[in-house]
């Protein structure tokens, strides 16, 4: 793959990721009280769709900053692994809420009760702090 396709894809996967994202949030915002558990599962499939979509962008970052500098190796690799680090955090909070819409039999507000509404705190909280 030349350089021109691999920097085509790259931004094409970071704004499809973006995109999935940005579609997530509102659903967090959609009821005052416990959401339903589509809405729960919904936003946890979106997120988890522009995760692993954001993976391809952080490789294809990573290419296209070393091919700009050879010197710039270290830089790029640390750009790839904040990147694939920061998927990580973002996917286990997501399987969390999802975990607990399932295996709870009533409507509940997954970021503020359940079992794993604690940890996703800490998870989310750190995240943005970065």
């Amino acid at each position: 793959m030349n350089d021109a396709t691999t920097r085509r894809y790259a931004g094409l996967f970071g704004i499809i990721a973006s995109l999935f994202i940005v579609v997530q949030v509102p659903l967090y915002f959609l009821y005052s009280g416990a959401p339903p558990d589509w809405d729960i599962l919904t936003r946890a499939l979106l997120g988890i769709t522009g995760c692993t979509l954001y993976l391809v962008f952080f490789v294809g970052l990573r290419h296209v900053i070393e091919r700009a500098d050879p010197a710039a190796s270290l830089p790029a690799s640390l750009v790839q692994i904040s990147g694939l680090l920061w998927v990580a955090m973002v996917f286990v909070p997501q399987s969390m809420e999802a975990g607990a819409a399932i295996s709870i039999d009533h409507d509940i507000d997954t970021t503020t009760e359940g079992p794993y509404a604690a940890a996703q705190y800490l998870m989310q909280g750190a995240t943005p702090a970065c």
